[in-house]
């Protein structure tokens, strides 16, 4: 199921980056940390990097690295409903404990809308999620529906 999706998906947006005229720039996501962002009439996608860390007994220092590939369908001029997947990784150590494999993989629904010629503002909220974390050979997997909603800013170059 998994596989057939994102194949798809895959499938519609090299399709649609054949006739395409990108434009590139910089995003920063309220839950994904910041990266590259490349949007058209037709698509848009993100590869984003986040760390973070604290100074507790227990340590915990993670480093995220993200990518979501979406479709838009147009509502006027200026915005678009998206639909896409989300794939974040996630490594580093959790309480002071390696984490052996944490991945999540989304199905996202959203808007953008252009603020200006250069100034794009995204939001989308997960309508399917599902989450993987191997931690001390102890294996979770999750799913969850609307589970995970996130606001991203982009300047285009």
């Amino acid at each position: 199921m998994k596989k057939g999706l994102l194949s798809i998906l895959t499938v519609l947006a090299v399709v649609s980056a054949v006739n395409a005229d990108p434009r590139f720039g910089v995003i920063g996501f309220t839950d994904a940390g910041a990266g590259v962002f490349i949007t058209d009439d037709v698509y848009n996608g993100s590869l984003t990097v986040a760390t973070s860390s604290n100074d507790a007994a227990s340590k915990t220092e993670t480093t995220s690295i993200g990518v979501n590939a979406n479709y838009k369908i147009a509502a006027d001029s200026v915005t678009a409903y998206t639909v896409g997947v989300g794939y974040k990784t996630i490594s580093g150590e959790f309480s002071a404990v390696e984490i052996d494999t944490y991945t999540i993989l989304d199905l996202n629904v959203g808007v953008e809308r252009a603020l200006s010629s250069n100034v794009v503002l995204t939001a989308e909220t997960s309508l399917y999620r599902t989450t993987t974390l191997d931690i001390s050979s102890t294996k979770t997997e999750t799913t969850g529906l609307f589970s995970s909603a996130r606001v991203g800013v982009a300047v285009l170059f």
